[in-house]
């Protein structure tokens, strides 16, 4: 794992034209949320998948790690429909 000074900093692992899987490391759950938001608000520009057709899968969401919730609102502040 690369280390830096920036904590700020997204780091994208791993992606090669035609992957299904990105591997991105964020330093923080907000960055990673924002990362995710962003991604599948220009989906419908590059694929020919619709937004209400993307599952977005978290590792926990609980009230000490909350990863859902921090995705889920950063989905809405883009202006996405979630359920």
């Amino acid at each position: 794992m690369q280390n830096t000074a920036n904590r700020n900093e997204l780091i994208v692992k791993l992606h090669n034209e035609g992957d299904k899987v990105t591997l991105v490391h964020a330093t923080s759950m907000q960055l990673a949320a924002d990362y995710i938001a962003t991604k599948v608000l220009i989906i419908p520009e590059t694929e020919n998948i619709k937004p209400h057709e993307v599952c977005i899968l978290v590792r926990k969401d609980t009230e000490f790690s909350p990863q859902g919730l921090i995705v889920l609102e950063a989905l809405k502040i883009l202006g996405l429909n979630v359920s």
